[in-house]
């Protein structure tokens, strides 16, 4: 339809155009007329191009059009093919569902638990999987490395070795320590470190540790010093250590210094060794650190700092304090003066002033000078020059025991009665046994053995507790008592040297004396033969004699009265800390109670004593299983020799306490600056520990051993942790810990040992070759000396014989006689001219009476029986200055 309209729209348009052309052709000036065959031609013409015009241009619209639908046909077709092979696609996939489903439904009707099994499995791969990726993660990001960017140790890694050596690792065994625990823990540390590499990172430690302590006592301006010393395989060593106040701080803090190896235990030696400690290992290597390089200490002030000294009461101790260090603080003082004071003193150069040092030792008034010395009041040159000495409270408490143990020998001895049996060792006993009853070997068996409580303990520690865990019965013992009491015990160490130990046995077997008894019959029926061997035979007399258990009692009862009180005093630790310095009333009122108990025993022996008067600090008893054992013993106790023997001990070692002593003397405000421990527990644990480490590691070096103490007792890890050490410090102590090993130090120390030991045997040899060289010239001076026997003549005109003379002639009479019926020479050399008189009449009368009949016996057997009578008898070499040796040497043991 719309064709056909355009069709006749254009015909019409074709006749209009013919209509137009024939009047214009008749209206031209041509004038000829028209036909009109030729109109219609022209016409006809005129339409057929209008047509031809129209069709043309339809043409092209339908040209047009039809690339148009070309084109979209085009796209079309592409949209179909997509849309077929979508279509084809999506079939297949139908088509494989469909197979896939129809295989499913197949193995589900083959298998009811296909789908169980498969979502199991499936559950099973995705923990597995979950679990091998957090561990990889975790092993993939912990990893550890020891070493820093420029190969070196860091810092927290030579903190965990110093730690890891405190705590007893051996340094070889350091490296598996630290991979093994990182492996336990899920780190994979990096690096290793070898043995030689922890024993240089130790002695960094042992370095920064002198440092510390040195700053410390520097700042604390006040400072105390102890030291005790021991043998360990026949060497000796000295511990040490200091004790002050630290800057902002209270409470009193100690730390351990070096211990040393000495020739001996001579006061000398301890003075060497504390000058050498001071001068040399403390502010000698602090004034070389680069800290001490910009504030140098100057040892000879450093010394002042000294206020007071700790240590037991051997006498070497006492004359180190007594007359070393006072010596030594006069003579500096004189050094400053002589300078003119303080200011020309530091003014002097330091090739004069180290020459001055070689003659005097220390400083007690360096801080001052000549002009601010005498313009001091008297308490302050008392505080300035406070030095006091103050001994272990430890070390008091066992001589109190020893004292009382010595007097009630000599009450068992006074009375006259059966004492306490000898338990002699196996020797002694046999010499009784095969000789006859009252001869001189029986005698002397008895003399040279012991008795008692003391000795009977000994020999319970020995086999019940031995210190050797090869020998005794101690693992039996500690079973036997487990099935008989329900829990097993241990007998007191008195195999070992341990404070309080054998009272603590006294008690033990008092408490447990009837399961004792048994266990000694268990030991009897146990062994293959039935028999005890000689010391557990000697253990079953003691337990069965009165008079020793009579011991064993007091001893106890002392431990509960005294002892335990005394203990828990002394060795208090946080808020209950004691200062040795304020310790004089405790002394006080300790032999004011043991007097007391000496006057009335039945403060400890009525049948209704108790704690409130019975112990020193009228609290509970300790042990009171044990005083209602004792009081059901009850025999007669020697309690008030006992006491008074303790009471005499304790006025003899408190004497430091003194009314007009220098610790009662000092001002209120020297002695808040002063603290010394009240026990020397410090130093014994330090060469216990020693000792111990020595018999664990045999080739320990004494070097490396006081590097790990010093870095843990004295937390020394938080020093090294402060910001005092720089990184030029640790650089440095790197260096000066590889120098100190390298420099063979430990080989150094062992040679010069051996050379004074050398040295020391040399002159022990010559004066013994000059003591025998003045023995063989006394017996020669004594064989020519003719004696005088006339008492009568010598009573007459003894104002006219010479001192010299009578001591000659006593010696002479002392080869005959036995010892201890002549004095010893030292005390008849300080008698009266009158009592060596009577001392040579009494050897005179006892030769003509005793010896000179046996010496003529003698000669004349020898005539009858054909001996020359010419020959000289030997004669027994007895001299005092042997006893007094002996004597000194027991004095030092004790």
């Amino acid at each position: 339809m719309v064709n056909a309209s355009k069709g006749q729209k254009a015909r019409q348009n074709s006749a209009n155009l013919l209509t137009q052309k024939r009047l214009e052709c008749r209206s031209n000036g041509s004038g000829s007329p028209v036909t009109p065959r030729q109109q219609f031609l022209m016409d006809r013409l005129a339409a057929t191009e209008q047509t031809a015009k129209k069709h043309k241009k339809h043409a092209t619209n339908l040209a047009s059009e039809n690339m148009v639908l070309k084109e979209n046909n085009q796209s079309l077709v592409e949209s179909v093919d997509n849309l077929s092979r979508k279509l084809h696609n999506k079939s297949c996939q139908a088509n494989h569902a469909k197979i896939t489903s129809e295989e499913l439904r197949q193995e589900l009707r083959c298998s009811k638990h296909a789908h169980t099994i498969q979502a199991g499995r499936l559950r099973h791969r995705k923990e597995t999987s979950i679990e091998k990726a957090l561990k990889e993660a975790r092993v993939g990001i912990d990893k550890r490395w020891m070493k820093g960017k420029r190969g070196i140790f860091t810092e927290k890694s030579r903190e965990m070795v110093r730690d890891l050596v405190s705590m007893s690792v051996a340094p070889a065994n350091v490296d598996r320590v630290v991979h093994a625990a990182g492996a336990g823990l899920g780190i994979n540390v990096q690096n290793h470190i070898s043995a030689q590499h922890v024993g240089r990172i130790v002695e960094e430690g042992g370095i920064a540790s002198d440092l510390q302590v040195t700053g410390e006592m520097h700042a604390s301006k006040a400072y105390t010093i102890s030291g005790d010393g021991t043998t360990v395989r026949h060497i000796n060593y000295e511990a040490k250590n200091v004790t002050m106040y630290l800057a902002g701080s209270n409470v009193p803090t100690t730390r351990v210094l070096d211990i040393m190896s000495a020739p001996n235990h001579t006061s000398e030696e301890q003075m060497t060794g504390w000058k050498g400690m001071m001068y040399q290992t403390l502010t000698g290597t602090y004034n070389v650190l680069p800290l001490g390089q910009g504030a140098p200490i100057n040892p000879d002030e450093f010394i002042t700092f000294l206020k007071g000294v700790g240590s037991d009461h051997a006498p070497d101790q006492q004359k180190f304090v007594q007359e070393y260090l006072p010596e030594i603080a006069r003579a500096n003082h004189e050094k400053i003066q002589a300078a003119g004071g303080m200011d020309a003193w530091m003014a002097l150069p330091e090739e004069e002033k180290r020459r001055q040092d070689v003659q005097v030792h220390g400083d007690l008034c360096m801080s001052f000078g000549q002009k601010e010395w005498v313009n001091l009041s008297a308490e302050q040159r008392m505080e300035a020059e406070a030095l006091v000495w103050c001994g272990c409270c430890m070390h008091k408490e066992m001589n109190s025991v020893k004292g009382g143990v010595r007097a009630m020998t000599l009450f068992w001895e006074s009375i006259g009665g059966p004492g306490p049996i000898k338990l002699m060792n196996k020797a002694n006993s046999a010499a009784a046994a095969n000789s006859a009853k009252g001869s001189a070997a029986e005698t002397h068996a008895a003399e040279v053995s012991e008795g008692g409580a003391v000795k009977l303990t000994s020999l319970v520690g020995a086999v019940f507790n031995h210190k050797d865990d090869k020998k005794g019965q101690q693992e039996t013992f500690k079973s036997y008592f487990e099935e008989f009491l329900g829990y097993r015990v241990s007998c007191p160490d008195t195999s070992n040297t341990r404070f309080q130990s054998h009272c603590n046995c006294a008690i033990f077997i008092i408490l447990y004396l009837p399961q004792i008894l048994k266990f000694m019959s268990h030991i009897l029926y146990s062994k293959q033969k039935v028999s005890l061997n000689h010391m557990e035979a000697n253990i079953l007399a003691g337990l069965k004699d009165i008079p020793t258990l009579t011991k064993l009692a007091v001893l106890a009862l002392y431990s509960l009265a005294v002892s335990y009180v005394y203990m828990r005093v002394v060795r208090a630790t946080g808020k209950h800390l004691q200062n040795a310095l304020d310790l004089g009333p405790l002394h006080v009122k300790v032999i004011a109670f043991c007097e007391s108990i000496a006057e009335n025993t039945d403060l400890l022996l009525a049948p209704d004593a108790s704690y409130v008067t019975g112990t020193l600090d009228g609290k509970q008893w300790e042990h009171p299983d044990v005083f209602y054992a004792v009081h059901a013993l009850l025999p007669s106790l020697p309690l008030r020799a006992f006491m008074i023997g303790a009471a005499n001990k304790w006025k003899d070692f408190s004497s430091e306490f003194s009314p007009e002593g220098p610790i009662t003397r000092l001002s209120p405000a020297a002695r808040a600056k002063i603290y010394i421990n009240p026990t020397n527990d410090v130093n014994e644990g330090a060469l216990g520990c020693l000792r111990r480490a020595i018999c664990e590691a045999i080739r320990l070096s004494l070097r490396h051993h006081n590097a790990k103490s010093k870095y843990a007792i004295n937390n020394t890890r938080a020093f090294l942790r402060s910001k005092a050490v720089t990184e030029a410090v640790r650089i440095w102590l790197r260096t000066e810990a590889r120098k100190q090993i390298d420099s063979g130090q430990e080989k150094k120390r062992r040679k010069e040992l051996v050379m004074l030991e050398k040295i020391a045997v040399e002159e022990k040899q010559q004066k013994e070759a000059e003591r025998k060289l003045l023995a063989r010239q006394r017996q020669v001076e004594l064989d020519n000396l003719v004696p005088l026997l006339d008492t009568t003549w010598i009573q007459a005109n003894h104002k006219q014989i010479k001192n010299n003379k009578i001591l000659k002639q006593i010696n002479w009479h002392r080869q005959f006689t036995e010892k201890g019926v002549i004095p010893m020479k030292t005390l008849v050399t300080q008698m009266r001219k009158d009592d060596k008189v009577i001392q040579l009449i009494v050897a005179i009368n006892q030769y003509n009476q005793d010896i000179l009949p046996r010496l003529e016996a003698i000669s004349q057997a020898a005539i009858e029986s054909g001996i020359d009578s010419s020959v000289e008898m030997p004669i027994e070499q007895s001299w005092e200055e042997e006893e007094e040796l002996e004597d000194a040497d027991m004095l030092d043991d004790y």
